[in-house]
Parts: C-alpha cells; structure tokens; sequence
C-alpha cells in the first residue's frame, strides 16, 4: 500500500488506493472529527473525506514556505486545504504561506516546551534540540555547527531529544565531533 512511485502513473496508482483505503477506514469507523499531521497526509485525509462532512483539521508540520512537496501535491493542497475546518502550524512563518488566502482557518499552536524542563544549572547552558531524527530537520548540521563553536563555550551542551531513521548517523557525527 505504501509503496514507492517509480513514475507518474504509479504515484497516481498509489494515491487513488491510499484514498480509498482510507475512506474505507473512515466509514468503518465513523470519526466525530479527523486530526490530520503532514501535508501529504491532509491531502490524502482530504480526498478520502470528500463528501462525508466530518470536521478536518488539518496540520502542517514543516514550513511550507521551505519544503517542497512537488507540483501535483502542490495543486492539489491549495484545492482541498480550504476544505478543511482549520489549519494548525507550528510557527507564525509557517503560517505565513496560508494566512491569506484562509485567514478565519488558520491558528498557530508551537511546540509545548518549557524551558525549565532542560535547565537544571544556570551556570551550564543547554541548547536543545527535538524533532524526529530525519535529514529534514537538519539536525546533522546542528551538530557541526555546535560542534565548531563548543570549543569556545565550555559551560554549553548540546541536547538532542527524538528518535528516526538517522539517530545512528547523528551518533556516528557526534562522536566524530568528540
């Protein structure tokens, strides 16, 4: 069901089943209201709902502005996106790229993360970092970076909280780094 798409016509193969399987998981168990994360995702959430009238709301989780998701998703968010109840992003940035166009739907709601949870020195800083562990959160390059100015900074550590595909290469980077 999750396969790769080789080319155009397996994308759209792969789409239409992903739909229906989801539409039928929607009927059988008949949601109150759909929470949908991803861009992909709330397309797919989108078209499987089409119809049935049950509240989405929908949740972009990367700037949108910065991640590409090709031109067919593309065309297809900015015709089902209006479709959903309310939209939800991180970040005003984020928000940014939809405010205009649906300014009743869209609230930013960030990350729920106290400060005080991470600190428990004042004289010792801590940067921390939280996400899946995927190139696409650029944690591999946190690690350089930290890695380039630690030197200078002995009172300041790097904290990385997540878990994914690349937490052996960002172990294998860190202890590069020493």
């Amino acid at each position: 069901l999750l396969s790769d798409s080789h080319n155009f016509i397996a994308g759209l193969s792969n789409t239409i089943r992903r739909v229906w399987v989801l539409r039928a998981e929607l009927s059988r168990t008949v949601p109150d209201i759909i929470l949908s994360f991803g861009d992909r995702t709330n397309v797919l959430t989108l078209l499987a709902n089409f119809g049935r009238g049950v509240p989405v709301v929908i949740s972009d989780r990367a700037d949108p502005s910065c991640h590409k998701i090709g031109a067919p998703w593309s065309w297809l968010r900015r015709c089902l996106y209006p479709k959903a109840t309310a939209l939800v992003a991180q970040t005003d940035r984020a928000l940014d790229f939809f405010r205009d166009e649906w300014p009743n739907k869209c609230v930013v709601l960030p990350n729920p993360i106290e400060a005080q949870t991470f600190l428990s020195n004042y004289d010792v800083y801590k940067i921390v970092g939280v996400g899946r562990l995927v190139a696409q959160k650029g944690f591999d390059r946190l690690i350089d970076s930290f890695a380039m100015v630690a030197p200078n900074h002995p009172k300041w550590s790097l904290v990385i909280y997540g878990e994914g595909p690349n937490r052996k290469e960002l172990e294998r980077r860190i202890a590069q780094h020493g």
